[in-house]
C-alpha cells in the first residue's frame, strides 16, 4: 500500500501519524461501530466534524479560516451523474454560508472501491481535498484519481483525541481502542487465528486477504465471488492461441467459512479447511450460444505441464453438474478413459452466457498454514501459471 499523502500537506506514515492520547476510554465502542457497518463508521465521523472540525485542519484537510466562518457536514450526498443515474459520496464537508463544497470522504472498512467510483465522484461531487478513508493494512486493487488521497482511520481520528470537544475526545480515544483491538498481521499470522474482533467470519477473510495481495513476487488479484461474499484471490492471463480463452487461477477457502464461526480459547477459528487453488481454462460464452461446449484442448496440452509441477493435486473426481451440456461430459469421459487427463480433471463451472472454466484443484492448505506460507503457495502458482502460458504460445 502506497504511502497516505495529503494533497496539500506533506507526507504522513499509513499508521501511528498522530500520536493519540492513549488514556484508556473505558468505553466500548464496537456495538457502535461494529466492522460490519461502514454507515455506521461515517456517521460517527461526521458527528466528530461537526463537534469539532479543528482537527481536520491540523490534517491539513481544512483551513482555519473555513472552520472559524462555518462549516457543515452532509451525509449521503446525491449527484446526477452524466448519462443518467445518481453518485452517492459517503461525507461531504461544506460552506455553512454558501454550500460551496470544501472536502469529500469516502468511508471504507472492509470493502473494496467500485468500478470507476472515484472518477465519477470527482467529476459529480467536485471539492479541493478529496480523501478515501481504509484500515492500515487493507490496500486499494484500483488506482487513486487525480486529487484523490488515501487516508487511514487512525490517522484522521488521532487528532481528534486532543479535542477540546469533550464528547469528540472520548470517542475518538475509544476508536482508537477499537482499532488496536484488530491484531496486527504478519507472516507469521495463521490462517485460522481470529484477526477481526467481528463476529462474521468474512471480514476476517478481507483483511487475511488484503494482506496476500500486498506481498511481493505474484501476480494475482481481488476477484469477485458470484456465489458467495468471500474474497477471491485470482490470476487471468490471455491465451493467444485460443481467442476468448483465458489460464485462470482462483484460491479461495476450500470449505467455505462460517458466516459465524467458532473461536476456541485460544482465538483460533476451528472447523472448515485451508486455502485451495483451482487452475483452469476459462473460455467466455456468448449471449447468442450460452450453452457453447468447453473447448478441452488447452486443457489437454495444458495437462502435463501442470502434473510436472511439485503441486499436490485433489483426487476428487468432479460432479457432473446440471448446466454442462452432455457432449461436453461425453468428451471429458472420453479423455478420461484415454488417460489423456486424470479422472480428478473437470473441476470447474459455467455460467450460461458469461464464461465455462474446467482444470485441476490443489489440495487445501492446513487451516494452520501461516501467511508467509500461504503466499509462498501463491508466487510457486504464479509461476507455474507462467510456465502453462508459455507451453500453450503459439508454435511451443
Amino acid at each position: 500500500m502506497r504511502p497516505s499523502r495529503n494533497a496539500f500537506g506533506p507526507e504522513t506514515p499509513m499508521v501511528g501519524a498522530y500520536a493519540a492520547d492513549m488514556t484508556d476510554s473505558g468505553v466500548d465502542i464496537s456495538l457502535l461501530i461494529p466492522y460490519s457497518n461502514e454507515n455506521r463508521w461515517s456517521d460517527v465521523l461526521a458527528t466528530m466534524i461537526t463537534a469539532d472540525p479543528s482537527p481536520l485542519v491540523e490534517l491539513g484537510l481544512l483551513t482555519r479560516e473555513a472552520c472559524a466562518t462555518g462549516i457543515r457536514v452532509v451525509r449521503e450526498v446525491s449527484a446526477n451523474r452524466e448519462g443518467g443515474g445518481l453518485d452517492r459520496i459517503d461525507l461531504k464537508v461544506v460552506a455553512a454560508d454558501d454550500g460551496a463544497p470544501l472536502l469529500a470522504i469516502e468511508c471504507k472498512v472492509l470493502s473494496g472501491l467500485g468500478p470507476r467510483q472515484l472518477l465519477r465522484y470527482t467529476d459529480t461531487h467536485g471539492a479541493p481535498a478529496k480523501i478515501v478513508l481504509t484500515l492500515p493494512h487493507v490496500h486499494l486493487d484500483k488506482d487513486l484519481p487525480k486529487g484523490w488521497e488515501q487516508m487511514t482511520w487512525p490517522t484522521i481520528i488521532g487528532p481528534f483525541t486532543r479535542s477540546t470537544n469533550a464528547w469528540a475526545r472520548m470517542t475518538a480515544r475509544a476508536w482508537t481502542e477499537h482499532l488496536a483491538a484488530v491484531q496486527q498481521l504478519s507472516g507469521s499470522t495463521r490462517w485460522n487465528s481470529l484477526v477481526v474482533p467481528s463476529r462474521n467470519g468474512l471480514h476476517d477473510l478481507q483483511v487475511k486477504t488484503d494482506y496476500l495481495l500486498q506481498q511481493p513476487g505474484h501476480d494475482f488479484y481481488l476477484g469477485d465471488s458470484s456465489a458467495s461474499a468471500k474474497p477471491l484471490i485470482c490470476l487471468t492471463t490471455a491465451l493467444p492461441s485460443w481467442p476468448g480463452s483465458f489460464l485462470h487461477v482462483e484460491v479461495e477457502d476450500a470449505k467455505g467459512r462460517s458466516m459465524r464461526p467458532q473461536v476456541s480459547e485460544q482465538g483460533e477459528i476451528t472447523g472448515g479447511k485451508g486455502l485451495r487453488a483451482l487452475i483452469s481454462i476459462r473460455q467466455d460464452l456468448t449471449a447468442d450460444d450460452p450453452r457453447q461446449p468447453f473447448d478441452w484442448e488447452p486443457l489437454v496440452r495444458a495437462w502435463p505441464v501442470l502434473e510436472a509441477s511439485s503441486m499436490a493435486w485433489s483426487g476428487s473426481k468432479p460432479k457432473p453438474g446440471d448446466k454442462r451440456p452432455p457432449s461436453e461430459m461425453e468428451e471429458l469421459h472420453r479423455l478420461w478413459a484415454s488417460s489423456t487427463l486424470p479422472r480428478h480433471a473437470g473441476q470447474g463451472y459455467r455460467i450460461d452466457g458469461q464464461f465455462v472454466e474446467y482444470g485441476v484443484r490443489t489440495k487445501a492448505l492446513p487451516m494452520s498454514a501461516t501467511l508467509d506460507e500461504i503466499t509462498v503457495f501463491l508466487r510457486e502458482l504464479s509461476a507455474l501459471a507462467d510456465e502453462v502460458v508459455a507451453a500453450l504460445e503459439p508454435g511451443a
